[in-house]
């Protein structure tokens, strides 16, 4: 359970803070924004960067104004959780890195490095594949979804694992396949709930 913790820090401290990180923040908005026009073709990895944006743009939202802590470590969370899926290149290069990121947000917000610590630890782990992963299998259920292709001609498409020791990829090939869709179909049901039409 995350225990509560009374925090006096200055309005100053926290918006001097927010200022040096912001540019990154819009940076990477603007980019995702830029390239929604070929995102919005692929079903799967279209509505996971529309939820991602949104989420940034929330962010943004939330860091302008007095800043609800509770409310931007659940927004980073899912900013993270996102991130695994549609920039798996950056998040696999250190997957900790955006949590320890968040980490000095807290503690250069007046948090102490336990309290800090303490917030992150208690988060929702997702489970499921691992990031390395995320990008075959978010594009497996692009195919899923546009083509209709079965489990096994997905796997005969998008593996690049070694030989299975046989010509052919195996059912555990195949059930990879299914497993990591299901686990796609599952974060779209999560996120598409609160997808208003962007168009």
């Amino acid at each position: 359970m995350t225990k509560d913790y009374e925090v006096v820090v200055t309005a100053d401290t926290i918006n001097a803070y927010w200022q040096q990180f912001r540019p990154y923040v819009q940076k990477q908005l603007t980019a995702y924004r830029n390239n929604w026009h070929i995102a919005e073709q692929l079903p799967a990895t279209g509505k996971l960067i529309k939820a991602y944006i949104l989420r940034l743009e929330k962010w943004i939202e939330l860091a302008d104004s007095t800043p609800d802590l509770s409310e931007m470590a659940t927004t980073w969370a899912e900013l993270v959780e996102l991130r695994s899926w549609v920039s798996p290149v950056l998040s696999d290069t250190d997957p900790d890195a955006a949590l320890d990121q968040f980490g000095d947000i807290l503690c250069k917000a007046g948090f102490t490095y336990t309290q800090s610590r303490t917030l992150i630890e208690n988060r929702t782990v997702p489970k499921g594949a691992p990031p390395a992963k995320h990008n075959v299998y978010l594009t497996a259920a692009d195919w899923k979804l546009m083509h209709n292709l079965s489990y096994a001609a997905i796997a005969a498409k998008l593996c690049k694992e070694p030989a299975h020791g046989s010509p052919r990829h195996n059912e555990s090939c195949r059930e990879n396949f299914r497993k990591g869709i299901k686990e796609v179909e599952k974060l779209l049901e999560k996120y598409d709930a609160d997808l208003p039409d962007r168009n």
